[in-house]
């Protein structure tokens, strides 16, 4: 039962932040954040809406005056050393990377002139913007200040939490968030040695429950077909769905190879899965594309790999042969899948319909991929003894 409120008090009540910080932009710490991609579009959009006069710039020496930063950052202020250590580190630990500043490092911060540092909890997309502003009207950015709400000490657990309910102006990518919520999932896990109560987590970040076990759900998934979503091939909510369906080839894993990885396995038979899915998706046929279709794709499968009728005299009736055969039929099915694409692309330049943007993306994946090749080839020859 909600707590009564006494309407006669003459007490009033405050809504929106509390005293704001005046903090400089470069000393601002920026360490990776829930966010793992930022829209150039969506940051220019942004710095455009923070120009209040579009062209007494234009005329006059450029001032405060002509921007207004509506939505303050928050930041992580630390005035104890300590205290600034273990977010670093509590950051390194949930995002499995190194530490983004070492201890001595934030020592010399914490001597002579400087006694505390700043860490940005929420606002990389309003920094960006204001470092795009900064850039397009030759403002040195040794001279900006940024409106803060500062939270002094906070741990990184708290800090987290405030990042993940802040994101409300414009969400991260629904996978990256998904992924966020995961790993705080993990890190109250650890601390407390028990699985957090889902209502009360997700009470805590402010989220539906419905929100975060979708998120655990699609963590949970092998991280390659994860990037059927990150790659914009499949949405978020179909690889979501597909739990149901992984779990059904593991059992059949288990049963009909008890010696092999039921996990790969598993994996390779999902990648195949996944390609099917795509491939009408590339090829244009429109009656495959809706979400219902691909729904009853996703049970028919299921439902075809739990039911006894796989099997009649010891012949497999249902299962195609590559997710029978793992690893095999994965390389295959990926094959047939990165042809046809290549063939889509191929046609869009033929007919002078392929976005430069694509172009750019696709020289960058040929340099990835050389790299790739090269480092196999050295170790290949090193296993060889010929290099």
């Amino acid at each position: 039962m909600e707590r009564a409120i006494d309407t006669k008090s003459t007490e009033r009540v405050k809504f929106g932040p509390g005293e704001l910080s005046t903090v400089s932009l470069n000393s601002v710490l920026i360490l990776p954040q829930v966010r793992q991609t930022f829209s150039k579009e969506g940051i220019d959009e942004l710095a455009d809406s923070i120009v209040l006069d579009k062209t007494s710039y234009l005329e006059s020496e450029v001032t405060s005056a002509a921007f207004s930063l509506n939505n303050p950052i928050i930041i992580a202020s630390f005035t104890d050393l300590s205290h600034a250590h273990r977010y670093i580190m509590d950051h390194a630990d949930h995002y499995d990377i190194e530490p983004q500043v070492s201890f001595d490092e934030l020592a010399d911060r914490f001597t002579g002139n400087e006694t505390s540092l700043s860490i940005l909890i929420a606002g990389n997309r309003r920094v960006l913007a204001v470092m795009e502003l900064a850039s397009r009207f030759g403002i040195d950015q040794d001279t900006i200040d940024l409106s803060a709400v500062a939270h002094e000490n906070i741990s990184f657990a708290d800090g987290l939490g405030l990042q993940l309910r802040e994101n409300v102006y414009e969400r991260p990518p629904v996978h990256d968030e998904a992924r966020a919520i995961e790993r705080f999932y993990r890190d109250i896990e650890k601390q407390t040695g028990k699985k957090p109560v889902l209502r009360e987590f997700a009470t805590r970040l402010g989220f539906s429950e419905t929100k975060v076990r979708d998120a655990l759900t699609f963590t949970s998934l092998p991280k390659v077909i994860q990037t059927f979503t990150d790659r914009n091939l499949l949405s978020y909510s179909t690889v979501q769905s597909l739990a149901p369906l992984a779990d059904a080839y593991r059992q059949f894993h288990r049963r009909e190879r008890p010696n092999g990885d039921a996990e790969q396995l598993t994996e390779d038979s999902l990648v195949v899965f996944c390609n099917d899915l795509v491939k009408p998706l590339l090829s244009g046929d429109q009656n495959k594309k809706t979400s219902a279709t691909i729904a009853k794709q996703i049970k028919n499968k299921t439902d075809e790999i739990l039911s006894s009728a796989q099997y009649q005299q010891g012949e497999l009736l249902f299962l195609s042969q590559s997710e029978i055969f793992g690893g095999t039929g994965r390389a295959r099915s990926s094959r047939r899948l990165g042809t046809l694409a290549f063939g889509v692309l191929e046609l869009q330049l033929n007919s002078g319909d392929l976005d430069p943007a694509v172009v750019d993306r696709l020289e960058k994946l040929l340099e990835d991929a050389k790299k790739k090749a090269l480092s196999v080839g050295t170790i290949l020859e090193l296993e060889l003894g010929i290099a």
